[in-house]
């Protein structure tokens, strides 16, 4: 199938967030078209560890992660489509004295955003939780946390996108983006040129060069995170569990009862080659950890591991809105819990793209806010790129 020569609006990426983005448009009549380079969804969004937490993320995040978690809930219900949501509760536990005041300190503040969350000793962790070991020292815990699949949930939200009228094109790669000859943008593909009033580029570290290219170089750290899933297993865990050193995911998804571990562990290969690969030394590792704080996993075997690209800014915030100089031209990028907020980020995209405002709530992270917040900022450790 050819694509069309114009659509009033653009989407680049068909990931969480540019799915999410879509489907807001096509709810409200816009005529949308989506480029995804593969499929939708296979790769940052379909390689996270489909947590959905509030208690997890940075505190300035925690509101938008609240409305967020809310969005994701009822999306199976609104739509008839199968996400693999589940509201599970989490506990997020810390095995040292500095990780108990980390904990006390972050339900402080997690509690004055709005987040419901509870701490607790060990022992009263341990009540509620008996699969956790003696090495958990204290925990908080968050009723609104879950998880869903997201294996296959960035697909089920663009499936739901073309059901409300989207157009997704997959197989297209888009390599250059153009101002229009008489007003608005070009998108240049191998497929061909399609025109438009608002193009989203939502295409994660893939749409990185495009930025640099209409002048935004943010400093910003290439990531490539381990995942592992063990073969199914008694029910062990009701809840998903996270650590306050942040090296530990861990929850049993449903029907399959296969345990997913993750962590943000490092995977290795070449990002400009395409090439993703597991470390032996971080799939040890990350177990190790696992076992440690709920050892009924020793002994499961691990049937699956996998690793996927991941780019955020050397503050892990979100940078969304308007590029600077581009009419009609908006981005969004990565941050922590990218995946967890692409409802309301994708929200966030589809108002720019219908009036050319951002919520309230989004309007500090702007591509220019975000360069002056950011001016100063000496780059992390790592491979960090400028």
């Amino acid at each position: 199938m050819s694509l069309p020569r114009r659509s009033d609006v653009v989407v680049v990426g068909a990931g969480a967030i540019g799915a999410f983005a879509a489907l807001h448009l096509a709810r409200e009549g816009h005529e949308v078209t989506v480029l995804e380079r593969k499929v939708p969804g296979v790769e940052a969004s379909g390689t996270n560890a489909g947590s959905l937490g509030a208690q997890n993320k940075p505190v300035r995040l925690a509101g938008l992660a609240l409305a967020a978690i809310e969005e994701w809930r009822g999306f199976d219900e609104e739509t008839g489509l199968a996400t693999g949501y589940h509201r599970t509760g989490g506990f997020r536990v810390a095995e040292t004295e500095e990780g108990v005041r980390r904990l006390r300190e972050s339900a402080v503040a997690q509690a004055a955003q709005g987040v419901p969350i509870d701490h607790l000793n060990g022992d009263e962790a341990w009540r509620r939780a008996p699969y956790l070991s003696e090495a958990v020292l204290a925990a908080n815990f968050c009723p609104v946390d879950g998880h869903n699949d997201a294996l296959t949930a960035p697909a089920v939200v663009a499936r739901a996108a073309r059901l409300a009228g989207a157009r997704i094109e997959r197989g297209v790669t888009v390599q250059r983006i153009a101002r229009g000859p008489g007003g608005g943008l070009v998108a240049e593909t191998d497929g061909g040129a399609i025109a438009c009033r608002r193009l989203i580029l939502s295409a994660g570290i893939w749409g990185r060069d495009f930025l640099v290219a209409a002048g935004i170089d943010l400093p910003v750290v290439l990531r490539n995170n381990q995942m592992m899933v063990t073969e199914a297993a008694p029910p062990l865990l009701e809840h998903v569990v996270f650590h306050v050193d942040g090296h530990l995911t861990l929850k049993q998804v449903h029907p399959a009862m296969s345990c997913l571990v993750g962590g943000g562990w490092p995977g290795g290969g070449d990002f400009r080659a395409g090439r993703k690969e597991t470390q032996l030394a971080s799939t040890l590792g990350n177990a190790a950890v696992a076992v440690r704080i709920v050892p009924a996993l020793a002994g499961l075997r691990v049937l699956r591991s996998w690793s996927g690209f991941d780019w955020r800014t050397v503050d892990q915030m979100p940078v969304i809105g308007e590029v600077p100089g581009w009419v009609g031209l908006s981005v969004c990028t990565s941050c922590f819990g990218g995946y967890t907020l692409s409802p309301v980020l994708g929200r966030g995209l589809a108002q720019i793209a219908v009036d050319g405002t951002l919520p309230t709530e989004l309007a500090h992270f702007t591509p220019a806010a975000t360069l002056a917040r950011l001016a100063a900022a000496a780059a992390p450790s790592g491979e960090a790129w400028r």
